[in-house]
Order: structure tokens, then C-alpha cells, then sequence
């Protein structure tokens, strides 16, 4: 089956199509959050660059959040109308989700914190870990201020996300918590990929709910 994978809430998106499994081509949408004006022209090249019409396509993955709320309702309003005429699959992922399966595919044994910022000191993070390769979530996505999601992180877990720039300074002292300070962002390929094997699982969702959390206390 090809899928379509669509990512826009961080202010690097990407469009990926994959056929089996295989990664047939990607394009990137580094347009600091503008997503609306690119994404759809994104889209048209990379079906154009691989000789695919979006009827071609089986099943549209898309990132749901936590993140952009402009960003996440730009990617599921697009999905609605590509897919809304051959009646696609349609299948929402979370962002820390695919944040978590990029470092597991480079990384044995850990234990990871995708964040995202959510900005006024807020973030949205999960915890995840990583065991001969498989990833097992650990806390469900919850919004927090930064300096009480380094108080929760265990000795020796990673920290990482789209947001490093803004936020390693606060790590440097932090005894035990690794942070790469370069940016990690979600990538369509990795949605794709989530996409086909929740796919393959029958996973069924009949309408694309975003992950919003803005409803929390802080720092809970």
C-alpha cells in the first residue's frame, strides 16, 4: 500500500510517500509554521517527483499533536480534503510518538523524553522506553513547565525534541540527563511508517481527533 504521510506541528514539516514499506520520496516544509501556504504545493511536487496521483494513494497519515495548534489543524484539514474522494484510510499519530520511534531506530536500551515546547515556560512531553529496541510508553503526553519535567526525568534518560535550541542552556547542570543540542524533528517518513503498522494492527479511527493539552496544571 503507498502511504501519504503529512507532518506540520513544528516549524520544520515534511510530506513523505511510502510504498511497502519503502521510502519512495520526501519533501521538506521549512517555512517557520506557515504551513497553510506550502503544504498542499508541497504535497502536488512530491506526487509529481515519484509519478503518483493521489488517487495512487491507499491510506494518509498525519501528525496530531501535541504541538502547532495552527500547524496541527493545517495538516488535518488537508488530509480530510485529499482523502474525502476515494473515501482513504486516514490515521492521526502523535507527535512524541514519532519523535520516540526516530531515536529508537538508532538506540538499543534507553530512556527517552521527546518534548515539544508549548511556549510561556510550558512543554509538552512522554516518557518512553527503549529495550533491545522496542519502545514501550511510559507516560502518556502531558503539558508541564521545563524546569519540573527535568526534576521528573530519571538518572541517565535523554532529553530531546524540536526545541533544543531554546532550552539546552536549562539542562547544563542537570546531573545525569543527556541533551543533544541540535533540534530533532518529526519526520513524515517515520509518520508513514507508524501509519502502516497501525494499519496492519486494524487499528480504526473514524475521525481525526488533534492532541490538545492545554487543560493541565502546569508542572503535574
Amino acid at each position: 500500500m503507498k502511504i501519504l504521510g503529512i507532518d506540520t506541528v513544528t516549524k520544520v514539516g515534511s510530506v513523505a510517500v511510502l510504498d511497502n514499506g519503502k521510502l519512495l520520496g520526501k519533501e521538506i516544509i521549512d517555512t517557520n509554521l506557515r504551513h497553510a501556504a506550502e503544504l498542499i504545493s508541497a504535497v502536488d511536487k512530491l506526487l509529481r517527483s515519484v509519478s503518483l496521483s493521489v488517487g495512487e494513494i491507499g491510506a494518509i497519515g498525519v501528525d496530531v499533536g501535541p504541538g502547532s495548534f495552527t500547524g496541527i489543524r493545517v495538516g488535518i484539514a488537508s488530509v480530510l480534503g485529499l482523502a474525502e474522494p476515494d473515501d482513504k484510510k486516514k490515521i492521526g499519530v502523535c507527535s512524541l510518538e514519532i519523535l520516540a520511534r526516530q531515536y529508537a531506530a538508532n538506540c538499543k536500551d534507553a530512556d527517552i523524553v521527546p518534548f515539544i515546547d508549548a511556549k510561556r515556560g510550558a512543554v509538552y512531553a512522554a516518557f518512553y522506553s527503549i529495550r533491545n529496541g522496542q519502545i514501550e510508553a511510559k507516560k502518556e503526553p502531558f503539558l508541564s513547565t521545563f524546569n519540573a519535567l527535568l526534576e521528573s526525568i530519571p538518572k541517565g534518560g535523554v532529553l530531546f525534541g524540536p526545541d533544543m535550541d531554546r532550552f539546552t542552556v536549562f539542562v547544563d547542570g542537570k546531573q545525569g540527563i543527556l541533551a543533544p543540542k541540535e533540534n530533532v524533528y518529526p519526520q513524515a517518513e517515520t509518520l508513514a511508517t507508524l501509519t502502516d503498522e497501525k494499519i496492519a494492527k486494524k487499528i480504526v479511527q473514524k475521525t481525526l481527533e488533534p492532541i490538545y493539552i492545554h487543560d493541565v496544571i502546569l508542572g503535574q
